[in-house]
């Protein structure tokens, strides 16, 4: 396999695996528009996350 000989590819891997984990903490907002998606609450809210994770 790919990754098994390749560490650039490993550790990338790894770093995206991170994200899921935080992408899964964030709570979806209501497609219909309320509320309002707010990028600045996003990433206090991935920020949050990554702080509670660690």
């Amino acid at each position: 396999m790919h990754l098994d000989q390749c560490a650039p590819c490993r550790s990338e891997q790894e770093e995206l695996r991170g994200l899921l984990s935080l992408l899964t903490s964030v709570m979806p907002y209501e497609v219909d528009g309320v509320p309002t998606p707010d990028p600045e609450r996003a990433v206090r809210a991935a920020r949050q996350a990554a702080a509670d994770h660690n």
